[in-house]
């Protein structure tokens, strides 16, 4: 039977373990896809999917499907810079 000490730091590894993780790839395409289209939407345009990949401890590249009023799409480049809470996209056209 493990003591209460050993319980606790238990607990304490799982914790530092999930929260050192930070967000997955899977929320952030969500975060990025919802901020692009705000931005997008000003011009007619809706983000039909996006999918992005981890390239380094901050930085992700992937692709976006925009499509307009029109029908006509396009599928760009996309790469976003995270810093904490906060992150930049560009898409690359």
């Amino acid at each position: 039977m493990k003591s209460p000490v050993q319980w606790f730091l238990v607990v304490l590894v799982i914790l530092g373990l999930t929260t050192a993780c930070g967000r997955s790839t899977a929320d952030i395409e969500t975060e990025v896809q919802a901020a692009i289209s705000l931005e997008m939407a000003k011009d007619g345009v809706s983000v039909d999917s996006l999918s992005l990949v981890k390239k380094s401890k901050n930085e992700y590249t992937g692709f976006v499907e925009l499509s307009d009023d029109s029908g006509e799409t396009l599928k760009a480049d996309l790469e976003v810079t995270i810093d904490g809470d906060n992150f930049i996209w560009k898409i690359n056209r």
